[in-house]
């Protein structure tokens, strides 16, 4: 049992019918419900993208063709910056990450459960030079030393 939790037979007692409580204590472990997998949502029809947003490889930045809503006005420079700086663009009811969405735009290819990776570790630098589809492990070695690495070992 976990120090200061609930003891999981009365939890189970106090349940209401029908309440799993494995699967509960499960979802509030610290483990992931996902258990690492990430969710991954398909690309837009690529016609449909290129009607609604345009990419400026460049600059890295999407523009809106037209208006999609009060917020999305044509003209106006698309997204916003989320969690760790990532840009997030709206498209078709879903949100979709800025460095995907370009790496889509200019290859026509989903990269599925490949990972678009930032080569200078810039995550708001979404310029498609700047981009490069890699996996999960190959990602993994390009990234900074960890903020609570006293060692300085990288390995």
């Amino acid at each position: 049992m976990i120090p200061g939790s609930a003891n999981p037979l009365l939890l189970a007692t106090a349940a209401p019918t029908g309440y799993n409580i494995e699967r509960s204590l499960r979802f509030n472990s610290s483990d992931s419900a996902l258990e690492g997998h990430k969710k991954v949502v398909p690309m837009p029809d690529l016609a449909e993208l290129k009607t609604t947003l345009e990419y400026n490889p460049e600059t890295g930045i999407f523009t809106r063709l037209k208006t999609t809503s009060p917020n999305a006005l044509k003209g106006s420079v698309a997204g916003y910056r989320a969690h760790r700086g990532y840009l997030r663009v709206s498209v078709c009811g879903y949100k979709y990450l800025g460095h995907r969405l370009a790496w889509y735009y200019m290859t026509g290819e989903d990269p599925g459960e490949m990972e678009v990776d930032h080569i200078n570790r810039d995550t708001t630098d979404n310029r498609f030079c700047n981009l490069r589809l890699i996996s999960q492990q190959g990602n993994s070695i390009n990234c900074s030393m960890r903020r609570h690495n006293t060692s300085g070992d990288v390995s």
